[in-house]
């Protein structure tokens, strides 16, 4: 039996088999059982058996066979373990059966699909790099050619081989981004079949998909063959007109591959966070699991060792993983807000070795403390890093909102002031001293326009809904206000000119208002997203933007929610913890000195109460900012800083009580 998988879909397996007997055959089935993981599959789709047809008279035949797992979800890690038996047609002895070598269908685990995607994403970033270098140098070799032209009356077959050179290397290029755009598709696609994705970073991986797409344009491949054709007919003036705008092209494309590697880099940051998040959660279910074998005693001690120093590796393994990170965010031109976690890194290693240290020692009672310990503070700290994720993302919305709405302003002025600067021009004589005043202001308004583009540029590398062509209408925008600079001057000494001048300045007015209409579209693109993300239900604020609120309030307000419900969480182990460390023969109601016996619970009981002071003093400082103005709309956070008050005053006196919880969960 062979087996193959489609490369296309990774889930998706076929299979060609040859049998033999000298009494034929009875039947043919296949069987598959999960062996590991499958815990998301009902208990009776683990293992299944299906019935295939065969010719039961023909001794020697072959049999094919297709398997299609995307009816299972299958997680990282899952492991499918299949095989084919078939029965012979023995009526006299009776039949008896064979089975093939058992195959196992292997999804990648968390780890491995995030090294391979390191990889890929290298190697997507190096080609982009390339393709950058490439098209920056091209812009050089057309601007020398059509400097040379101009100085020669007629092209020769020389000025032929150079051209041809160029588009040569244009057509390569070309390639090279095609390629990197299905290197990136292949990618997210093998990423996807193994790993539930959060609907943000889907939409997100959506984006930078079209960005990659969208570099070449039809308008710049339809310009690539005229000039192939206006190659053969060596026309120069013809030739000049087309080079100058695959000049322009070469800068577009350069924009949209530098905005396209910047996108991509923060996409692999908050992705990377992502999967480092679902990778601790995973850890703290494994050594939660291991400490609860430890508390029973049941596992061999040698064992139970080698576990846990095979989860202190995955640890370190991820502190390395939350240290790149890191590093690949400093590397972004506008890094996130991503919370430094290297006191809790050590934290749960130092709890991680104490475990390995205590099993060492057969201390198997503490060695489970804290294993349960270093469980606990992995899956706060993968909370942490999701919310601390989500938060800054809100806030970053925000700002790139609100720069947006300031930049359609900018534009919409900008076109006005062309407007009235066309009309004055059409108005006023070539011999009136005026008319250089007008050649000053279009300077100005030029100006004006390479402000807009600076920001323009800056915000369409973190605004995935500005479409690739907001950047080619500025570049048409700067080009037109070139043009009617140099004709304006040419006009003193050349009426015919000054018509010419209106029409560039026109044409630059139409592409600033076609950027406006670019930019209000992604505007209220970006404000239906943040009032889905709004809804009731949905985890985030339903009232940006009310009285007395700034932009980053909202953003403030989740943190502040995240950090609660992770001290929650922490405040329900403990008051488990300490019912369950009773000790037998305790009175009813009788509390055990010194944090109920248990090593280490005083300080962690202190720990909570300054995390719950901490997170009170920022709710006081926020309630103070939104009173300054007199509406008292943070009166509601002051009487919840109250509440977290006397929820402090608890902690500290270890008197965690269903009361305590309950406005823990207000």
């Amino acid at each position: 039996m062979e087996t193959r998988t489609d490369s296309t879909a990774l889930k998706r397996l076929f299979y060609r088999g040859d049998l033999a007997d000298d009494h034929g055959f009875k039947r043919l089935l296949f069987h598959y059982r999960f062996v590991n993981g499958g815990d998301s599959v009902p208990v009776d789709l683990r293992s299944g058996v299906k019935e295939l047809p065969i010719d039961p008279r023909n001794t020697r035949q072959e049999f094919f066979h297709s398997w299609d797992v995307y009816g299972f979800t299958i997680n990282p890690g899952d492991k499918i373990e299949h095989w084919f038996e078939v029965w012979d047609n023995d009526g006299v002895n009776g039949s008896k059966s064979a089975r093939s070598t058992p195959h196992v269908f292997e999804a990648p685990t968390l780890k491995e699909l995030a090294e391979k995607e390191e990889q890929q994403s290298e190697a997507i970033k190096s080609s982009l790099k390339q393709n950058i270098k490439e098209a920056q140098d091209l812009q050089k070799e057309l601007d020398k050619l059509r400097r040379e032209m101009l100085e020669k009356k007629d092209l020769n077959w020389q000025d032929k081989q150079k051209l041809e050179n160029v588009m040569q290397r244009q057509q390569q290029l070309q390639q090279e981004i095609e390629k990197s755009t299905e290197q990136l598709r292949e990618s997210q696609q093998q990423q996807q079949e193994f790993r539930p994705q959060d609907e943000r970073l889907l939409e997100k991986q959506r984006q930078v998909q079209e960005l990659f797409e969208n570099v070449l344009s039809e308008e710049m491949k339809e310009l690539y063959r005229q000039v192939q054709e206006l190659m053969e007919k060596l026309d120069k003036d013809k030739l000049q007109e087309q080079l100058q705008e695959m000049k322009m092209d070469q800068e577009d494309i350069e924009k949209e591959l530098d905005r396209a590697l910047e996108t991509f880099k923060r996409m692999e940051v908050e992705q990377k966070a992502e999967d480092i998040a679902k990778q601790l959660e995973e850890l703290a279910d494994k050594q939660e699991e291991l400490a609860q074998e430890t508390e029973q005693g049941k596992s061999d001690q040698e064992d139970l060792k080698k576990r846990q120093e095979e989860l202190n590796k995955e640890m370190q393994d991820l502190t390395e993983q939350l240290d790149e990170l890191q590093h690949k965010n400093s590397e972004l031109e506008s890094p996130m807000d991503i919370p430094k976690t290297d006191e809790q890194e050590k934290n749960i290693q130092d709890e991680q070795q104490q475990s390995s240290d205590e099993l060492d020692k057969k201390q198997n009672k503490k060695a489970s403390q804290s294993q349960k310990s270093a469980a606990e503070q992995m899956d706060q700290l993968a909370h942490e890093m999701k919310s601390s994720m989500q938060s800054a993302a809100q806030e970053q919305q925000e700002e790139d909102m609100e720069a947006l709405r300031q930049l359609l302003e900018n534009i919409v002025q900008l076109s006005f002031d062309e407007e009235a600067l066309m009309e004055a021009v059409g108005t006023t004589s070539t011999k009136d001293p005026r008319f250089v005043e007008h050649g000053r202001t279009q300077r100005k308004l030029r100006d004006d326009a390479k402000v807009i583009e600076d920001s323009l540029f800056a915000l369409s590398k973190r605004v995935p809904q500005l479409e690739s062509i907001v950047n080619r209408e500025m570049n048409a925008v700067n080009g037109n206000m070139d043009e009617a600079l140099r004709l304006l001057g040419d006009a003193r000494a050349n009426e015919r000119s000054k018509p010419m001048a209106a029409d560039k300045q026109q044409h630059a007015m139409t592409s600033l208002n076609n950027l406006a209409l670019l930019l209000d579209e992604a505007l209220q693109q970006m404000m239906a997203q943040m009032n889905a993300q709004s809804k009731p239900g949905s985890g985030n604020c339903s009232k940006p933007g009310g009285a007395g609120s700034k932009p980053g309030d909202k953003a403030k307000m989740a943190k502040m929610k995240a950090n609660q419900q992770a001290l929650q969480k922490q405040l329900e182990e403990m008051r488990k913890a300490m019912q369950e460390g009773k000790k037998p023969g305790e009175k009813p109601g009788e509390k055990n000195p010194g944090g109920m016996g248990m090593p280490g619970m005083s300080q962690q009981l202190a720990q909570m109460a300054a995390q719950q002071a901490a997170i009170r003093k920022e709710m006081q400082k926020l309630a103070q900012e939104l009173n300054k103005d007199g509406s008292g709309a943070g009166n509601p956070l002051n009487k919840l800083a109250e509440q977290m008050e006397q929820n402090e005053k608890d902690i500290v006196n270890k008197n965690i009580t269903p009361e305590t919880l309950r406005r823990q969960q207000e």
